[in-house]
């Protein structure tokens, strides 16, 4: 239903736009986007220019839902990002596929130490 509606947003295509703008706006179509676990509005979001790094500072457990929707993607997006993967996070993931991506992240956050 988000999607469907998020289609159809006046209040999206502004957000959208403020973003390309440079403007540090989004916090909550991205919050609300990743509770309807719609990874196609999050990347519409992040490729605008979200603040991905000031979400993940805010909101740490967001880490865990994007591992979630986007298991396969979760390491080029945090790519450049300073977080760090603790096993609560890894507990808060929901899915098997999202407790694996936070575990490799995990993995390669320690050999590179």
């Amino acid at each position: 239903a988000f999607e469907f509606a998020a289609d159809r947003s006046l209040e999206m295509v502004q957000v959208l736009k403020s973003l390309r703008a440079g403007n540090n706006t989004g916090y909550d179509m991205f919050f609300t986007a990743l509770a309807a676990r719609s990874l196609k509005w999050g990347e519409q979001l992040i490729n605008a220019g979200f603040n991905l790094q000031q979400a993940i500072d805010d909101v740490p457990s967001y880490i865990s839902v994007l591992a979630d929707i986007d298991s396969q993607g979760l390491a080029q997006k945090l790519k450049g990002l300073n977080f760090e993967i603790t096993p609560r996070r890894i507990e808060q993931a929901e899915t098997e596929a999202g407790k694996q991506a936070l575990k490799a992240l995990m993995k390669n956050a320690t050999n590179h130490s």
